[in-house]
C-alpha cells in the first residue's frame, strides 16, 4: 500500500517490456487473476498489477511507475466501479472495465455476472481488445 501499486504476477526483470498489463485494485483483483490464467491458456501472456491506492501510485516516481506500467503496454484496467481517473494511469488508449453509471442491489456473484466482472467475461474482452491492434 505504500506505494499505491505493486507487482501483483507476471515479468519484472529491470528493462522488460509488457505487451499487456492488467491493473485491478480491491475485489477486482480475483477476477484479474483468473481473466489472466485464461489469457495464459490462450497464449496471451499479461503482468497483473494490483493497485489499492491509484492516488499514491501517481505520487511515485516516475521511474517506479514505468516499471509497472511500461511504455508502450495495452493497459486493461479493472475496476467495479467509477472509470473516471484511470487514464492517469492507464493512457488514452486502455480498456477501461467499469461501471460508469450508479450500482445495483443483489449478491455479488449475480452482479459480477451482470456487468461483466466474471474472470472470463473480462478474458474476452481483453482478447477483443487486443484486436483492435
Amino acid at each position: 500500500m505504500l506505494r499505491g501499486g505493486y507487482l501483483l504476477a507476471g515479468d519484472d526483470r529491470a528493462g522488460g517490456k509488457a505487451p499487456l498489463v492488467l491493473v485491478a485494485s480491491g475485489s477486482e483483483v480475483a477476477c484479474a487473476v483468473e481473466a489472466r490464467a485464461l489469457l495464459q491458456a490462450r497464449g496471451i501472456e499479461a503482468r497483473l498489477v494490483s493497485m489499492p491506492c491509484p492516488q499514491i501510485f501517481l505520487q511515485q516516481p516516475e521511474e517506479y511507475r514505468a516499471r509497472l506500467i511500461p511504455r508502450p503496454s495495452r493497459v486493461v484496467v479493472i475496476e467495479a466501479a467509477a472509470t473516471q481517473g484511470w487514464d492517469r494511469i492507464a493512457g488514452p488508449d486502455a480498456l477501461l472495465i467499469g461501471i460508469d453509471r450508479f450500482g445495483a442491489s443483489a449478491p455479488a456473484e449475480v452482479l459480477a455476472e451482470k456487468y461483466g466482472f466474471t474472470g472470463p467475461q473480462v478474458a474476452d474482452r481483453i482478447v477483443q481488445f487486443l484486436r483492435t491492434f
